[in-house]
């Protein structure tokens, strides 16, 4: 996952407009690359591209239904758990699909654009001081007013998410995003460093 912004150096996966033309724009080495191969609708490679210019991009990936059902922690622990809906909100958590216009999070940041899918189900949400921020569906951002959270890079090994997820080892930081370890999905997230992940 990571932050769009005339800084990065990387970002795994984006569509949109680029001169003129409808392209997909990866990296095929997102760890070391500055250089990022524009592929047009037929798959025919358009130019390379500097990943700063990824930032001109007016919407990253695709559109994403806008009118989906949410449920509280109480119906997600009963039966969203591990289903892979993604739709907990509450006053003070929501997962990054169900977000909505003008939601500001735990740090003050609001999120002013409707979000968008991006590759492998993530959501690509738009924050009005860092830009794009490309999240796994699965993780509980904390909202204005929710005072139990802890940035990515702030996490300790033994921290529990409120969906019920424990950070198994202490999370290692670069650049904009910090690596987390989680128990219940046995994998290793990215998730940018200005995210306020909820606690239990």
């Amino acid at each position: 996952m990571s932050i769009v912004s005339e800084e990065s150096r990387i970002y795994k996966i984006i569509s949109g407009p680029f001169k003129g033309k409808n392209c997909v724009i990866f990296n095929p080495n997102i760890r070391d690359g500055m250089i990022l191969i524009v592929l047009d609708d037929e798959g025919q490679k358009v130019e390379l591209v500097n990943a700063g210019q990824l930032a001109q991009l007016e919407l990253p990936g695709w559109e994403s239904e806008s009118s989906l059902i949410t449920y509280g922690l109480d119906d997600w622990f009963a039966r969203g758990k591990g289903s892979g809906s993604n739709l907990l909100r509450t006053l003070d958590i929501s997962q990054p699909q169900v977000l909505k216009m003008g939601d500001v999070l735990a740090t003050e940041e609001i999120v002013n654009l409707p979000h968008r899918r991006g590759f492998n189900s993530s959501c690509l949400v738009h924050l009005n001081l860092t830009g794009w921020v490309e999240l796994a569906g699965r993780l509980p951002l904390a909202l204005k007013g929710n005072m139990k959270y802890r940035l990515p890079a702030e996490l300790k090994d033994g921290d529990r998410l409120v969906t019920g997820c424990a950070v198994v080892s202490k999370p290692v930081s670069d650049v904009n995003w910090t690596y987390v370890c989680l128990d219940n999905v046995s994998c290793q997230i990215e998730v940018p460093n200005c995210i306020p992940l909820a606690l239990a």
